[in-house]
């Protein structure tokens, strides 16, 4: 009986150790797509820092809802908050040290001959255009206005006919809002850390240090890229400095080409790969990197802390405001890529050095279906150069992206594609496939390449960094390894073109 009461005692006591505290944790959510992405985010990363020892209980609400959760008073008062866009954090609340994601900035656009917001603080009566992703955010007043629209494209239009006052969008997305470079812009929110927001209490004390404990791990161990969507948000989240340090150095990467799904722009992939290469070059500098537009980012140059720019074109004006490195990369110009496989490259040995007459290959082979995007890029550069009875001959296919395009490349309904290179492995993105392509560039086009460089800001911080840039572009060793990736995914003859320009210069 004894041994029975015994063994009844121990698997109480092993059943009690085996339950969990149950800790609630708010996160902001809506219908919107972007909104429920970052949620997913949030609770995957809080669910590998604390579900060993906790059972999380998860509540989803509006933005507007999440301050009924933090009241000492809240019947159901979480023990863990994850705000949006606070700025500053608040003094008698408690923090952690670890973020798990980084916002990116929203701008304002603006025509200032209507309404100058940069001057006047904008007006609660003042009418917003907003797509579904800031709409959800509750950065407006409650009082504005608010036009929703179904996206991007539609935004111009409403401005430029006085419809709304404005257009608020994220800084990566300013060019979708405003192609034609007609708006003044105005931050409206910063870019800021996401901090988890706990009870100022022992328990609250408690689980914050048990949070940041299992950060540190899983930033240590690169765990977090998994919880992300894409690499790109992961690369701004900027876990290589988790914990604040100062002053940053913020790094900003343009956003250049669409989505899967066409509602933003994101940076290159091999534009993050070469950042992140590079600063691992200057491990004493505190870079932060943003994923932001040309425009936004020159504008910080101007500013007091010291920014930097990746592969941004040089001009008289830019360099009175920052300092130049060696050029990083070289944008070939539109070049006739054709597939090995293709009967056409029978017809084309007879051209040296992979260069080719559009005008001689349409005369000798009037037959040759040689396939561009209307009205894209490639079209405009065209134009310049060729006369009108060589334009007339090429395939312009219509309401098509640069992908669609290759995509009929590599099923030959086209013999050839006329594209930008430095687009292609963005594309394709498989050096398997990069290299049963051969490309040839266009004799009538007179300029074959320009070169873009880092920028940064004109002062001595600025300068240093530079100067290592430099030392680091002039190693053989190191600049290989540094343009390695964007090499494997060229076709053979624009990466001997790039390597020419770039690696032997």
């Amino acid at each position: 009986m004894r041994v029975l009461v015994l063994c009844l005692f121990l698997l109480s006591m092993s059943c009690l150790a085996a339950i969990k505290p149950v800790v609630r944790v708010v996160i902001p959510a809506d219908q919107s797509k972007a909104i429920s992405k970052k949620a997913e985010t949030y609770q995957r990363i809080i669910e590998a820092a604390l579900e060993n020892h906790y059972q999380l209980d998860f509540i989803s609400v509006p933005v507007t809802q999440l301050a009924q959760f933090e009241a000492e008073s809240a019947a159901h008062r979480a023990d863990i908050i994850v705000p949006l866009f606070e700025q500053e954090p608040q003094d008698n609340k408690l923090y952690s040290a670890h973020h798990i994601d980084k916002h990116y900035p929203v701008q304002l656009l603006y025509d200032a001959s209507h309404v100058n917001f940069g001057v006047d603080e904008p007006a609660k009566k003042h009418l917003f255009a907003v797509t579904s992703d800031i709409a959800e955010l509750g950065i407006l007043p409650p009082s504005a206005g608010v036009y929703h629209a179904d996206n991007l494209s539609q935004l111009p239009n409403l401005l430029r006919s006085r419809r709304v006052d404005g257009i608020v969008t994220y800084s990566y997305n300013v060019h979708l809002a405003d192609p034609s470079r007609e708006f003044q812009t105005l931050e409206l929110v910063p870019a800021s850390k996401v901090l988890l927001k706990f009870n100022n209490n022992i328990e609250g004390q408690r689980l914050a240090t048990e949070f940041d404990a299992a950060m540190t791990n899983l930033i240590q161990s690169n765990q977090l890229a998994q919880y992300f969507p894409n690499n790109a948000d992961y690369v701004h989240a900027d876990f290589t400095h988790s914990v604040t340090l100062s002053p940053p150095v913020n790094w900003h990467v343009m956003a250049k080409k669409y989505s899967e799904d066409g509602t933003r722009l994101e940076p290159l992939p091999h534009e993050l790969a070469f950042s992140k290469n590079l600063l691992a070059h200057m491990p004493s500098v505190n870079f932060n990197i943003e994923i932001n537009s040309s425009r936004v980012a020159l504008d910080t140059l101007k500013g007091d802390q010291t920014s930097c720019i990746l592969n941004i074109s040089k001009t008289p004006d830019r360099e009175l405001i920052a300092h130049f490195s060696s050029p990083t990369y070289a944008f070939l110009s539109p070049r006739l890529l054709v597939l090995d496989s293709s009967p056409l490259i029978k017809k084309m040995g007879d051209y040296t050095e992979n260069v080719a007459s559009l005008t001689d290959l349409f005369n000798t082979h009037p037959n040759t279906r040689v396939a561009i995007v209307e009205n894209g890029n490639t079209e405009k550069t065209l134009t310049k150069e060729l006369n009108t009875s060589t334009l007339n001959k090429l395939y312009k296919i219509k309401d098509v992206t640069l992908t669609k395009l290759m995509t009929m490349l590599l099923s030959q309904r086209v013999d050839a594609v006329i594209a930008w290179p430095s687009h292609v492995p963005n594309i394709i993105n498989d050096e398997d496939i990069a290299r049963h392509i051969t490309s040839f560039a266009i004799s009538e086009l007179k300029q074959r390449h320009f070169y873009s460089y880092i920028a940064c800001s004109r002062n001595a911080e600025g300068q240093q960094i530079i100067e290592t840039i430099n030392k680091t572009l002039a190693s053989p060793e190191k600049s290989e390894a540094l343009f390695a990736p964007i090499l494997q995914t060229m076709d053979r003859g624009s990466a001997e073109g790039f390597r020419k320009l770039i690696l032997t210069n």
